[in-house]
């Protein structure tokens, strides 16, 4: 038996058993057959692999074939094995006829029979391989016990292969008029073959082939059996498990793409060979003689499908440089270019994330070198090529493919649908980002719920929102923090949105397209042009742009960000060597680019007395002592191409133009436009006051100390973060927040993080809060709330003193806790006691009880008792509502009782009082006001119970009306609806956002007892994200700059100016034409690149600024409104730079 691969013997022999199958079956035909379709099933069996009869009858009258819709007889059968999982059938039909109306197949229609003339139909079919294994034979001898292989042939999933079919008159016409004939033509005769012919093949037990027998007496052999190795066509087919092959050849592309990248920024480098190795790689090896170094160039790995599960993976080598005798100094000694090794390798296909994410992976453990389908350039030197190759070969099917492994690049597609979007979806910048890039079967949380627990609950999959809320308010807690502010994902990015509907906006007032270098502060969100002064008029790169994203990295002690610039339109022109400047080069255009950077976010110090004036004006209270600002820390920008959508830039088969053009975007975008973006403040994404240890103030809930963490949405217990922008979890991963946590007291931080698995932010599906505001416990309930409302505990508690009784007189006093000699100086603190799900409670109870008992007297001896109860409770809302009510209410008793003689009686009186202080939720925050605005208490003097004529009446009058003058005929809760609008309503002091204002909404207490607040956009109808909308639209006057750059506009006009003491005058009106007086700074000394778009001659050999923008404005513009009137806003704004 042949030795190392016996595929090719294998296949031989299997194709010899068809062959005598079929001679089996042609000598069956000639005992057996009648002429007409056999009536026994054994003979069908017998006789099909000559000749097969379709589905019908024969007609009684004169049977013949022609009564069936198909009959045809066959010559030899064959197979090719394409992989070890699919073979190619041929069958080769003889003659015959077939019917055309394959829908009924009517026996009586002859005139559309079409004879068949010899021809060849290729059928693809898997197969599975079946060992059937110690399979015992004494007689054969030679061992214990035998293997044998069966290869299993899947009828059912033959696919027709037009290719490797000959068909004469069918396949062969090129006569497009005779295209619906032919075509009607195949379709009927395929349908025959594979609905009734491949089915009775398998029947008759044809479907199963014996592999190579092994019955010899070798107990081991280095034989095998590998028919994908030996296959010599690979068949056309352009997906794998549903993705295209381009696709994954463009991911291929991409992975190649960084490693060149990151030698061409770090260099080549054995430290650092797993990411550069896909690019570049020096082996340095021993061949057996000298030394042989070689430094392999690689273009991008490339797939080429064999099956569903088997692939060519070929490695595109374009340069080979051969060092002998040394390392890689000086010239190498030889030189090949364009070699092509190819392996055949399988794959493997995963979904992960409940189907967000699909990818492909490479089996490297089946990895087999291909040597026929590999192709190895020529070279003058013979001996020395076959070395070389050698040399090769060994350093690929090892070091090589070791490192491919070892570096986790194995896999060769990944697609999350939570970030890839097609680029159909994206190509309208101004679409609803509710349905922007997502499917919209998606929108829908067809499985959720708002359920309260799981108990009561009956649905199965989804998100169990109702569950969530409830354990907001249940497990959310601050720790040892006294203050967390949590802004979400999708805060962030409305907040973009708005930015950049200013920017859109003013690029659209601008005249002719003209702006300046400032004016590209305003309007860069937008559009962007670089030029250099150096090179006159020419534009170097130009692009229009969509709102900006950021996905938040939610992975363990994470402080980055995935920031996505979305390019709709433009161009770049390459560079030359070391990245400068090329002026004349080609315009590589493009359009809906989508680019991903890893940026670290940053907490930093910022002094601007600018911003300082801001904010006091927001919250209308004295400067804070400093600022914080959350601010992308564009230094740290890293590109991540695999995350990018860049479609185009990897076109063409020429790689170096590929790096090249990738070079030229990163720097353009890095080196060119983040310091614009900078420059425009753009990269603060919020700003946070803080104050001196006992500089607070009137808003006491201002950080003194503080720190941010990044913290994922937590969806079900124990599940796994999920980050992206789109997708079917996207209600999820928008509410992944950045959270601000701090110390209000002055005192150092606490030193352990947040805990992991809180949840910080609400609302139901994909309405998306803009974040969340809690205050600790002990920072506004005790240190607040509680300790303000002590001061109606001691106006509502009567402490009573009862010195007897003189003449029948009771002599009683009556006064207030607060009034008491000794009393009003001690507290009245409330307790917490037992309260349902709908509140938490809280109560002062005080209770005085005199006894006085006397004996002599023959009227007034007996038990004189005086009792005085206080019970005050204090109910805090623990469900979130539009509306939420603070519920204090009151119950002050007094009991007067006397038992001497028959002549006992009793009587009561009480004082009830009840108070709401309503948290009201509107467009423009929190409003607080009293409810009802007088707190009267109520007065109530019950009639006494005794005998007729006990005396007591009297003294009933006389206690109550006392009890009247001393308790207050109003309460007074001024100073604590005082303190709460002061902390709650307006501008919240907390954090501010450069588009907009930030309020407070839907207060609710935790059962822990902190406050958690939304926040929302004032003005905006709803707290969600997608009710964001930049104030700076509607005319508010609220909205400024908060970081020194120019100011969105406040009051009509902002007062900022830069340090380079030079201005920018601008007066807009709405309706009115912009007149605009531009003052521009001295040349740069250095001759360093500006980023103006002066007006100028457009030359014929560059792209003029003026024809850029005015070009893209149309393209980003063509439906936004051209002047403020169209949006109903009359508001002047003047502004200063």
């Amino acid at each position: 038996m042949c030795l190392g691969n016996r595929a090719e013997v294998s296949s031989h022999y299997i194709n010899s058993q068809l062959g005598a199958l079929y001679d089996n079956a042609a000598q069956c035909t000639t005992k057996h057959s009648t002429g007409l379709k056999p009536t026994m099933s054994s003979v069908e069996y017998g006789t099909c692999l000559y000749e097969f009869y379709g589905p019908g009858k024969h007609s009684r009258y004169q049977p013949s074939r022609l009564d069936l819709p198909f009959f045809a007889t066959f010559g030899r059968p064959r197979v090719e094995f394409v992989c070890n999982h699919e073979v190619i059938l041929f069958l080769d039909l003889q003659d015959g006829h077939y019917n055309l109306d394959i829908a009924k197949a009517s026996p009586n229609k002859h005139e559309l029979h079409e004879s068949i003339d010899p021809c060849t139909i290729a059928f693809r079919i898997t197969f599975s391989t079946h060992a059937i294994e110690k399979f015992r034979c004494s007689a054969i001898g030679n061992s214990e016990d035998y293997t044998m292989i069966l290869h299993v042939l899947d009828m059912e999933s033959a696919v027709f292969v037009p290719e490797l079919s000959r068909i004469p008159g069918i396949t062969s016409v090129t006569d497009e008029r005779s295209y619906y004939t032919n075509d009607r033509k195949l379709t009927a005769l395929t349908y025959y073959l594979a609905t009734f012919y491949l089915p009775t093949l398998k029947r008759a037990g044809h479907h199963v082939l014996y592999s190579l027998p092994d019955f010899d007496n070798l107990s081991s052999t280095s034989a095998h059996i590998d028919y994908s190795v030996i296959s010599k066509r690979t068949l056309a087919t352009d997906s794998l498990f549903g993705i295209s092959v381009d696709d994954v050849n463009t991911f291929l592309r991409g992975l190649w793409l960084q490693a060149a990248a990151f030698i061409d920024e770090y260099g080549l480098k054995m430290d650092t060979v797993a990411k550069s190795f896909l690019a570049e790689l020096r082996t340095p090896t021993t061949d057996g003689i000298d030394d042989m170094h070689m430094h392999l160039y690689f273009g991008p790995l490339q797939v080429q499908p064999l099956c569903k599960r088997e692939v060519v993976l070929y490695l595109n080598i374009q340069d080979i440089h051969v060092y002998l005798n040394g390392g890689f100094d000086g010239k190498p000694t030889h030189q090949l270019t364009d070699w092509k090794i190819a392996f055949i390798v399988d794959i493997v296909y995963e979904e992960v994330d409940e189907g967000s994410t699909r990818r492909i992976k490479l089996d490297l453990a089946t990895a087999r070198y291909c040597e026929h389908l590999s192709i190895f350039g020529e070279y003058h030197n013979v001996d020395l090529l076959v070395r070389i190759k050698t040399t090769l070969i060994r350093q690929i099917t090892t070091y090589y493919l070791t490192v491919l492994e070892t570096s986790e690049t194995t896999v060769i597609f990944h697609h999350d649908k939570r970030v890839h979007v097609d680029v159909d979806d994206q190509s309208d910048p101004e679409s609803d980002d509710e349905h922007h890039g997502r499917p919209k079967d998606d929108d829908f949380h067809v499985h959720d719920c708002t359920c309260p627990d799981e108990a009561s609950c009956g649905h199965t999959g989804g998100v169990r929102w109702g569950v969530l809320q409830k354990r907001i308010l249940t497990h959310t807690q601050p720790g040892d923090f006294d203050l967390v502010t949590a802004v979400t994902q999708g805060a962030i990015n409305a907040h973009f949105k708005a930015l950049w509907d200013v920017a859109r906006r003013r690029l659209s007032m601008t005249p002719g397209g003209k702006t300046t270098w400032e004016s590209d502060l305003d309007t860069c969100l937008a559009d962007f042009t670089f030029s250099h002064p150096e090179h006159g008029d020419e534009v170097f790169f130009a692009s229009s742009f969509a709102p900006p994203k950021v996905q938040l990295v939610c992975r363990d002690g994470s402080y980055s960000v995935i920031f996505y610039l979305h390019l709709v339109e433009g161009f770049l022109k390459t560079l030359g060597s070391g990245k400068s400047l090329q002026p004349g080069s080609h315009a590589h255009q493009f359009s809906h680019w989508r680019l991903a950077f890893e940026i670290d976010l940053q907490l930093i110090e910022s002094a601007d007395e600018t911003v300082l004036e801001t904010i006091s004006k927001r919250i209308g209270q004295q400067k804070p002592s400093s600022l914080k600002q959350l601010v992308l820390d564009l230094s740290t920008a890293k590109f991540n191409l695999s995350l990018s959508t860049i479609p185009g830039l990897l076109d063409g088969t020429d790689y170096r133009t590929i790096r090249v053009r990738r070079e030229a975007l990163v720097y353009y975008v890095q080196t060119c436009y983040f310091p614009v973006f900078k420059r425009a403040g753009h990269q603060v994404l919020y700003t946070v006051p803080t104050v001196k240890q006992g500089v607070t103030g009137n808003r006491p809930h201002i950080f003194t100390s503080l720190r941010f963490e990044i913290v994922p949405f937590t969806y079900a217990p124990g599940a796994a973060p999920l980050e992206g922008l789109y997708g079917r979890h996207r209600a999820i991963f928008e509410r992944n927040a950045v959270v601000i946590v701090g110390v209000t007291d002055g005192r150092p931080l606490p030193p352990h993080a947040l805990p992991r698995g809180i949840n910080w932010t609400s609302g139901t599906a994909n309405e998306v809060p803009h974040g969340t505001v809690c205050l600790s416990r002990k920072t506004f309930l005790e240190a607040r709330l509680l300790t303000l409302l002590e001061r109606v505990n001691r106006e509502t508690t009567i402490v009573p003193s009862f010195s007897g009784v003189d003449g029948g007189e009771w002599i009683l006093k009556l006064t207030t806790w607060g009034k008491h000699e000794m009393k009003k100086n001690s507290d009245c603190k409330w307790r917490e006691i037992t309260s349902g799900e709908q509140s938490l409670d809280f109560e002062w109870k005080n209770r005085d009880e005199w006894r006085y008992e006397h004996e002599g007297d023959f009227d007034n001896n007996g038990l004189y008792t005086v009792n005085c109860t206080t019970r005050n409770i204090l109910s805090l809302p623990t469900v979130r509502s539009a509306s939420s009510t603070i519920l204090v209410k009151g119950t002050m008793k007094l009991g007067l009782s006397y038992k001497g003689g028959s002549k006992d009686w009793s009587a009561e009186m009480t004082a009830t009082w009840s108070a709401g202080i309503v948290l009201a939720s509107s467009a423009s925050g929190l409003q607080v006001h009293l409810s009802p605005a007088h707190i009267a208490p109520h007065f109530r003097s019950s009639h006494s119970t005794s005998p007729a004529g006990a005396p007591g009446h009297a003294t009933q009058a006389q206690a109550f009306a006392h009890l009247q003058a001393e308790f207050p005929r109003s309460l007074d809760f001024s100073a604590l609806v005082g303190a709460l609008r002061g902390t709650l309503e307006g501008t919240w002091g907390g954090v501010h956002a450069r588009a907009y204002e930030l309020v407070l909404a839907h207060p609710v207490f935790t059962r822990r007892g902190d406050l958690l607040l939304e926040l929302a956009v004032r003005g905006a109808a709803s707290a969600s994200v997608g009710a964001t909308h930049s104030t700076a639209l509607h005319g508010r006057p609220s909205v400024a700059s908060l970081n020194g750059a120019t100011a969105v506009g406040m009051h009509g006009q902002n007062g900022n100016a830069t340090s380079e003491h030079w201005f920018r005058h601008v007066v807009r009106k709405a309706g009115d034409a912009v007149q605009a007086v531009v003052a521009t700074p001295g040349s740069d000394a250095n001759g360093s690149a500006t980023f103006s778009r002066m007006s100028s001659a457009s030359k014929v050999s560059t792209v003029s600024h003026q024809t850029v923008t005015q070009e893209r404005a149309m393209s980003v513009e063509h439906r936004a409104e051209v002047a403020y009137s169209e949006s109903g806003s009359d508001v002047d704004e003047v502004e200063d730079l």
